[in-house]
């Protein structure tokens, strides 16, 4: 009798986990709405942070500002964007900072005849490196974060092999200054590149079944297994889109 009421149990909580789940992925979530004030909120702060700067102190915000702000958000958004696609998930990349760097020592190395062949090569490494980690994470059923540990090792060791422990300089300037080139004095093709990829990924995550999906084997993996959903798979393509946004903005 107490085995089976054991079993009831389990089969109980499973059941009821999977409710939970099958609600999240096919309907809205309700704390996602709850944020939208929250994001507002802090863009309204930051705002109001940059107009009272004057008021306070000698210094004066200029267009200029701003535009800095977008270039530094161009390279340090996409990092934080590639280690926050994995957190929702429920792991952690510790490698994005080394494949930051190895983003932009393949396409400085590989893109002197054509940029655009430069930052495709390192893409390329990026899903290479991606399909490594997520292989073994979901493969083995290993903690992300000394498997991680380990390529940020290896790649952060590749990369001072491919540069013979030098900065390596991209000769042809003039791309660098297409990229950082002001459009409406505030914007550059690098910053606009980071907006729409930080777009795309919040309709992703809200609005597609991809992005539930990812929600769930974050909140719950078990109740994700028996949902149906492609838990393996989806890990690898989460450790390949975070590779892909740290290479990426190494690489611009």
């Amino acid at each position: 009798a107490g085995e089976e009421l054991a079993v009831g149990e389990a089969v109980e909580h499973v059941a009821h986990d999977l409710v939970l789940l099958l609600e999240q992925r096919h309907r809205p979530v309700l704390r996602d709405a709850r944020l939208l004030p929250v994001a507002l909120g802090l863009a309204i702060a930051g705002a109001s942070f940059l107009a009272l700067v004057p008021v306070f102190t000698q210094y004066t915000v200029r267009t200029a500002n701003v535009y800095d702000i977008f270039q530094n958000f161009a390279s340090y958004g996409l990092v934080a964007l590639a280690l926050g696609i994995t957190i929702i998930a429920g792991e952690f990349d510790l490698s994005v900072s080394s494949m930051y760097l190895l983003g932009g020592m393949v396409a400085v190395l590989t893109g002197d005849g054509s940029p655009m062949v430069g930052i495709l090569v390192a893409l390329g490494t990026a899903v290479i490196v991606g399909v490594a980690q997520g292989g073994l994470i979901a493969g083995f059923r290993l903690n992300s974060m000394p498997v991680t540990l380990g390529g940020y090792l290896v790649v952060l060791g590749t990369t001072y092999i491919l540069g013979h422990g030098k900065s390596v300089i991209y000769e042809d300037y003039n791309v660098g200054l297409r990229l950082d080139k002001p459009i409406l004095q505030i914007f550059s093709i690098r910053s606009l590149v980071a907006i729409c990829i930080f777009a795309v990924t919040i309709v992703a995550l809200r609005y597609l079944r991809v992005g539930r999906d990812i929600r769930a084997i974050g909140g719950d993996r078990r109740a994700a297994r028996v949902a149906g959903v492609s838990v393996d798979r989806l890990l690898i393509g989460v450790f390949v889109m975070s590779a892909l946004g740290a290479a990426l903005a190494g690489a611009l």
